[in-house]
């Protein structure tokens, strides 16, 4: 019998097909956070405040449907969900270009929160599925890395597009585009179940004891990782930067306004993921584990948001953005790595489900948190060191105290 991390090493392909056609079911629904507050008109909606609710309803209709969704996939095989979740991001992609009217996109973009569980937990689970302990991080920061690149296409080809041909035809074209990747899930897929799980194991009840902790930690961690970076950063940074700088900053002699300067720094992450997500998770794979890198890049990030209310000089500060987005990079594929290294030894569908809807609910609450404390005396202030002090707390919580730790080298 081959070794668990020299077999899957081969079968590492599925993971990027996956990735890919993730990515490819992204550009409709990131094409939308340019285009809809601009071309609000050509759906049939009326007021801003109706896009603000479908650029958001889809992210929360995720919280329940993904326990929902997890149940899913310990009935059906991964092929099958996968299946079903692109043929639903593409009608959910092309009803933007067929359908107006503020209900009916209010029922697409719950349709498309339904599509992007079944897209995130399949590509999970595929990761699972086809890693070993010696290549898990690896695969996780190349699925991540590649699936990011479709957020990134989808708002420079839809914000280029739109201008020229209209909002309805550029979502006739991305639907079509992400029904590219059937064929691919067909042919890479197995037909087996979504997971096996160590619950065929005698040693069930033992295992998952031992692993309580690691996946309390993991969830919690995810939580708060996702609540700094997903939520309060990516919602508070040009406002940052207006309160900074003003709304018009003058770079390279060039005047630029603030969501633009936020906009270009959020976009360059998605840029380097490819690279950067897969050599994160590559050096976790090495005989240090995964807490080590872990801890450093909590570290980095404690020190990013500590400097982020300073006002310093405008290049130093660009840095330091710069500096906390690498290990938004780091930190997401680590969390997402050491899910998978608990889900293989307990129950993979339980532990992955719980770790989505703890990824979404820190999204969620990001934002809402974020602007209650700003607007507080000194509250950009207050914000990023309690965001800060947040850091320093995980990292030590994960400090190891033993090497029998997930993500740490084990005895033999």
């Amino acid at each position: 019998m081959m070794e668990e991390g020299v077999k899957n090493k081969y079968e590492r392909k599925p993971v990027i097909i996956v990735s890919i056609v993730t990515a490819l079911c992204l550009l409709g629904d990131s094409m939308l956070y340019i285009v809809l507050p601009i071309y609000y008109k050509e759906a049939g909606l009326t007021s801003l405040w109706e896009v603000g609710v479908l650029l958001s309803v889809n992210r929360f209709v995720r919280l329940p449907l993904n326990p929902l969704i997890g149940w899913l996939y310990k009935t059906i095989t991964l092929r099958a969900g996968l299946i079903a979740a692109v043929v639903l991001g593409a009608l959910t992609t092309i009803g933007y270009g067929v359908w107006h009217g503020f209900w009916a996109w209010l029922l697409l973009r719950c349709m498309w929160g339904l599509a992007w569980s079944l897209l995130r937990m399949g590509g999970f689970f595929t990761v699972i599925n086809y890693s070993g302990s010696s290549n898990r991080g690896h695969l996780m920061g190349i699925y991540n890395g590649l699936y990011r690149l479709g957020s990134l296409f989808g708002m420079l080809l839809g914000g280029f597009l739109a201008p020229l041909i209209g909002l309805p035809y550029v979502a006739l074209l991305f639907g079509i585009a992400s029904l590219i990747g059937l064929p691919f899930i067909t042919a890479y897929i197995s037909r087996e179940k979504a997971i096996e799980t160590a619950s065929q194991s005698p040693h069930k009840k033992i295992q998952v004891r031992h692993l309580s902790k690691p996946v309390i930690k993991v969830v919690v961690s995810g939580l708060c990782i996702s609540m700094l970076f997903q939520g309060l950063l990516t919602s508070t940074l040009s406002f940052v930067i207006d309160s900074h700088y003003s709304q018009t900053i003058f770079l390279w002699g060039l005047a630029i306004g603030a969501t633009t300067l936020s906009g270009s720094l959020l976009a360059a992450r998605w840029t380097w993921e490819p690279f950067l997500a897969s050599r994160f998770g590559r050096w976790s794979d090495g005989p240090r584990g995964r807490v080590p890198l872990l801890i450093i890049s909590l570290f980095c990030a404690a020190i990013g948001f500590t400097l982020i209310p300073l006002q310093l000089p405008l290049f130093l500060w660009i840095f330091v953005i710069l500096l906390v987005l690498v290990s938004a990079t780091s930190l997401t594929t680590l969390i997402d790595a050491l899910a998978s290294d608990v889900a293989k030894h307990s129950s993979a569908v339980t532990v992955m489900t719980t770790h989505s809807v703890a990824l979404d609910l820190g999204a969620a609450l990001g934002p809402t948190i974020g602007y209650w404390f700003i607007e507080l005396k000194h509250g950009v202030l207050i914000t990023y060191l309690g965001g800060a002090l947040l850091f320093l707390l995980i990292s030590g919580w994960w400090y190891p105290k033993q090497k029998t730790q997930i993500g740490l080298p084990l005895s033999k």
